[in-house]
């Protein structure tokens, strides 16, 4: 996994959404990645169906967090 700084993650987001990828279409693929990381973590440590809390505030951060919860419902 590469990490990447902030300026690069928005470039690189701002180059996928010009190449014709929708916003919409990268917060839903950020929140499914969390959501199987999530439920992945609670298997591993014995607690599928655990109840999991996400804060989701303004941004984008926030609504991958919702992204990752409608992803988690469905599961």
């Amino acid at each position: 996994m590469k990490v990447v700084s902030i300026a690069q993650m928005r470039e690189l987001d701002r180059q996928t959404i010009s190449a014709g990828v929708p916003a919409a279409t990268l917060m839903d693929r950020a929140g499914e990645g969390l959501a199987r990381i999530v439920a992945d973590l609670c298997q591993r440590r014995g607690q599928s169906g655990a109840a999991i809390l996400l804060l989701a505030g303004r941004g984008n951060n926030g609504g991958a967090a919702l992204a990752a919860a409608r992803h988690l419902l469905a599961l």
